[in-house]
């Protein structure tokens, strides 16, 4: 997929959404997407890897692109340059393609232009009246020269210090600094911005900055945690025992710090977020603590680990088997290995969870855990859960 949406949780939105409003006060994003097309990618890292080979320093910038007419379809979708010098036209700097360093520049040559542009055959959604889109650009500047303006150049002057050519143009036009370069594949188009200008629409736009968006979701946090209380409050009274309460709520609250896990995204073209993993490492290790406090404190209040253990093992077990599927899978034939040699005990623990009618409401509870869980780690859940009950009443 060449078009990956990105969404408000994640702070490369509210990166793009930043630099867009810094030159732009008024404009807000309504989709933006990160562009992984593998081959200009490669176009591109070619052209950088060229500029170190030859001693030239790549002082690659990001950057802003307006397409006026030509559909972005037409720029990230292909396959050999991306940006090509055959749909550029002559400017004041000679027939090349122009990048700006301010977004309000670009805004002025954003696609669509012009109303009557044909509509779009994309598979994007439909552009509203309002609305306009341009690219986030990574440019391979190289070696740059200030010119003034001149209408006739095809490429950069001549360095003569360095006996070769500049590597790109630079000026400034409408109060923002552009780069010309002369050549394909010198440009990534990084991402796809949609925007649009004027009063914020909270349809298209929810957050108005990033410090709304974090507010929001510990807002959203609070009132899960909050409910998952009322909810074991109300088991705890219908039951008369608090403490079968607090075993409905230790899934529930790690439920709650699983919701912070992001899953990883780590394109070829972008460097792993490393205080991301921390954070979920430290959500996993929480989960498990929490889970581990509770089970201690009801296995001693009712001398009987079993219980306990009946408590701890629906988060302990996720947090374990989470995102490792063959450490699941060896669980699982642990389990079936076990249940065929020593299949008589198996049916006679299992039968006492039965008649066990204290067990069966724990049993019960636990179950709130596996609506969010696949079929492998409910597998893993039983075979611990039995593991236990057999080496208990045998």
């Amino acid at each position: 997929e060449i078009l990956v949406k990105v969404t408000p949780d994640s702070d490369e939105y509210w990166d793009v959404a930043e630099e867009l409003q810094s030159t732009l006060s008024d404009s807000h994003i309504s989709h933006l997407w990160r562009i992984q097309n593998k081959d200009l990618w490669d176009y591109y890292s070619f052209h950088k890897r060229r500029f170190i080979k030859q001693g030239i320093p790549p002082n690659e910038t990001r950057v802003w692109h307006g397409t006026s007419q030509l559909d972005p379809e037409a720029i990230y979708k292909d396959t050999m340059d991306g940006f090509m010098m055959q749909h550029s036209r002559p400017g004041l700097w000679g027939r090349g393609l122009y990048f700006a360093a301010d977004s309000k520049l670009s805004h002025q040559h954003a696609y669509p232009r012009w109303l009557e542009t044909s509509p779009s055959l994309s598979k994007r959604p439909a552009l509203k009246h309002d609305e306009k889109e341009m690219f986030m650009v990574k440019l391979l500047v190289g070696n740059s020269v200030n010119v003034h303006l001149d209408s006739k150049l095809t490429v950069p002057p001549f360095d003569w210090l360095q006996n070769r050519r500049f590597n790109s143009v630079t000026g400034v036009t409408c109060g923002s600094k552009v780069w010309v370069v002369y050549e394909n594949g010198r440009g990534y188009p990084d991402y796809l911005v949609r925007y649009y200008c004027g009063n914020r629409d909270p349809s298209r736009t929810p957050y108005r900055s990033r410090t709304c968006y974090k507010e929001a979701a510990l807002k959203a946090q609070v009132t899960e945690v909050f409910l998952s209380a009322v909810l074991a409050a109300y088991i705890a009274i219908l039951y008369k025992n608090w403490r079968i309460g607090m075993q409905v709520c230790v899934p529930l609250i790690g439920a709650v710090l699983r919701r912070n896990r992001d899953p990883s995204r780590t394109p070829y073209h972008s460097r792993i977020s490393y205080k991301e993993a921390v954070s979920v490492l430290k959500a996993q290790v929480t989960e498990v603590f929490l889970s581990a406090v509770v089970a201690a404190y009801i296995a001693i209040w009712y001398k009987n680990w079993r219980i306990g253990m009946s408590v701890v093992c629906v988060p302990l077990v996720g947090a374990i088997f989470r995102g490792h599927p063959w450490r699941t899978a060896c669980a699982v034939c642990i389990f079936v290995l076990f249940a065929f040699y020593f299949y008589e005990i198996f049916l006679n623990a299992f039968w006492y969870c039965f008649k066990d009618k204290k067990f069966v409401v724990f049993a019960l509870t636990n179950c709130v855990a596996l609506t969010s869980w696949t079929a492998p780690n409910s597998m893993a859940l039983i075979a611990v859960v039995l593991y236990v009950f057999i080496f208990d009443h045998t």
